[in-house]
């Protein structure tokens, strides 16, 4: 279990970093992975 005095959180208020994280990380594929995409349904 970490140690809360190691833990860091910091807000990030521009869409579009967090957007090009997202994007680096291919977190909307590792959604679709986890739990599938049904017909019609988009992840973005």
């Amino acid at each position: 279990m970490l140690n809360t005095k190691e833990i860091e959180i910091q807000n990030i208020d521009c869409l579009g970093i967090v957007a090009g994280i997202v994007d680096c990380i291919s977190l909307v594929k590792i959604i679709k992975n986890l739990i599938g995409e049904d017909k019609g349904e988009t992840v973005s």
